[in-house]
C-alpha cells in the first residue's frame, strides 16, 4: 500500500522459510505520482538458514566383561533442508568414540570394559553432532558400573583326628576387578562337626566339636561351609575328617604256676577297651613257643599248655614264656607264663634182712637206691 504522501508498505504472504540461504524471492510493485507519473517498487526477500529441529538422546548401559557398544538414530525437521539429513563425523572421546552418519545413525564404542566401576559408579561422556544445516545436539553416553563376580579360590582339607578336637586352618584368595583383592565377608559359622570363621582378609579357621575318637580307619565326616568375597561371590571350604586307628588299652597277664607229674594247663581272660572297636575283641591266634603252646580266642580267652612235665625243675628253678597277642586293632599285650620247680618226691628202694643169732654181735650190711 502506499499513501498520499508517499509512505508504502510491504506485506509478504507468507514467511519464506523455506528459502535457503542463497535463494531468494522479487517482487516489482508500480506506483504513481498525483499527476499519473509511474515509478517502481522492487522488494526482494532473501533466504536465511533457519535451524533445525533436531533430536538429542542420553544413553544409559551397564559395563560388561568386554568392551560394550550402543548406538541409536537421531531426527531432524528443517524447513530449509531435508529432514533426518545430519554431517557426519567419527569423534574421539575420553571413554569411548562415537560415529554418525548422514542419515543420523550414530554408533558409540567404549575404549575398555570399564570392569574398575563397581555397583554405584559411572563415567559419562557427551558428544555434539550437527545436522546438515549446522544445528547441534548431543548424544550423552552413560557407562554405570556394576558387580563383576570375584575370582574366589576355594579349599578342601583332610585331616586325621587325635585324642583331641582338632583345628586346621588356611588363607582363601580373591581377585576382584571392582573390588580390592583378597577381601571377604567375615562370618563365624557353625556347622554340624564343628564352627568355622573367616576374617576381612580370607583368613579361616575351623574347629571339631568332638575328638571324633569312634571314628575307625576308613571312616570320615565330612563338611563344606560356603563363605563369600566382599562383593558376595560364593566360595566353599570343605573339612574331611579321617578316622584312625586309637589304641585300645589292653590288660596282660602274668601267671605262675608249679609244675606236677604231668604238662600244666593254664588260663585266663584279656580285656580290651577301644573308642573305635568293640571291646574285649582280639585276633584270636594260636602260638607254639619254647616251653609250651598258647592259643587265644576272639573274646580274650586263652590257653596255655606246656610241652612237658618239667620234672627236672627243683624248688627255686622255674621256666618263663612270654607270648604276645594283639586286640582287633592291633593293640599288642603280653601273656607270661612261669612254671616253677617243686620237689618231687624220690623213688626210693627198701630192704628187708634176716640174720641168726650167734655167740656174738651179728653184723649184716647191703645198699639202698633212689631215683630223683
Amino acid at each position: 500500500t502506499i499513501d498520499a504522501n508517499g509512505h508504502w508498505v510491504f506485506i509478504a504472504n507468507s514467511a519464506f522459510n523455506q528459502l535457503n540461504v542463497g535463494d531468494r524471492v522479487e517482487e516489482t510493485f508500480t506506483v504513481t505520482s498525483v499527476d499519473g507519473t509511474p515509478s517502481t517498487i522492487k522488494v526482494t526477500i532473501n533466504g536465511t538458514n533457519d535451524a533445525a529441529t533436531v533430536s538429542s538422546t542420553t544413553v544409559a548401559v551397564d559395563e560388561t566383561d568386554s568392551a560394550i557398544t550402543t548406538s541409536g538414530t537421531l531426527t531432524s525437521t528443517d524447513i530449509d533442508n531435508p529432514d533426518n539429513a545430519f554431517t557426519p563425523d567419527s569423534i574421539t572421546g575420553t571413554n569411548g568414540d562415537l560415529t554418525i552418519d548422514a542419515n543420523g545413525h550414530w554408533v558409540f564404542t567404549a575404549n575398555s570394559a570399564f570392569n574398575q566401576l563397581n555397583v554405584g559408579d559411572k563415567v559419562e561422556e557427551t558428544f555434539t553432532v550437527t545436522s546438515v544445516d549446522g544445528t547441534p545436539s548431543t548424544i550423552k553416553v552413560t557407562i554405570n558400573g556394576t558387580n563383576d563376580a570375584a575370582t574366589v579360590s576355594s579349599a578342601t582339607v583332610a585331616v586325621d583326628e587325635t585324642d583331641t578336637a582338632i583345628t586346621t586352618s588356611g588363607t582363601l584368595t580373591s581377585t576382584d576387578v571392582d573390588n580390592p583383592d583378597n577381601t571377604f565377608a567375615p562370618a563365624s559359622i557353625t556347622g554340624t562337626h564343628g564352627g568355622l570363621t573367616i576374617d576381612a582378609n580370607g583368613h579361616w579357621i575351623f574347629t571339631a566339636n568332638s575328638a571324633f575318637n569312634q571314628l575307625n580307619v576308613g571312616d570320615k565326616v565330612e563338611e563344606t561351609f560356603t563363605i563369600a568375597s566382599v562383593d558376595g561371590t560364593q566360595s566353599t571350604i570343605k573339612v574331611v575328617i579321617n578316622g584312625t586307628n586309637d589304641a585300645a588299652t589292653v590288660s596282660s597277664a602274668t601267671v605262675s604256676i608249679d609244675e606236677t607229674d604231668k604238662p600244666v594247663t593254664t588260663s585266663g581272660t584279656l580285656t580290651s577297651t577301644d573308642v573305635d572297636n568293640p571291646d574285649n575283641a582280639f585276633t584270636p591266634d594260636s602260638i607254639t613257643g619254647t616251653h609250651g603252646d598258647l592259643t587265644i580266642d576272639a573274646n580274650g580267652h586263652w590257653i596255655f599248655t606246656a610241652n612237658s612235665a618239667f620234672n627236672q625243675l627243683n624248688v627255686g628253678d622255674k621256666v618263663e614264656e612270654t607270648f604276645t597277642v594283639t586286640s582287633v586293632d592291633g593293640t599288642p599285650s603280653t601273656i607270661k607264663v612261669t612254671i616253677n620247680g617243686t620237689n618231687d618226691a624220690a623213688t626210693v628202694s627198701s630192704a628187708k634182712v634176716t640174720v641168726d643169732e650167734a655167740d656174738k654181735a651179728t653184723t649184716t650190711s647191703g645198699t639202698l637206691i633212689s631215683t630223683d
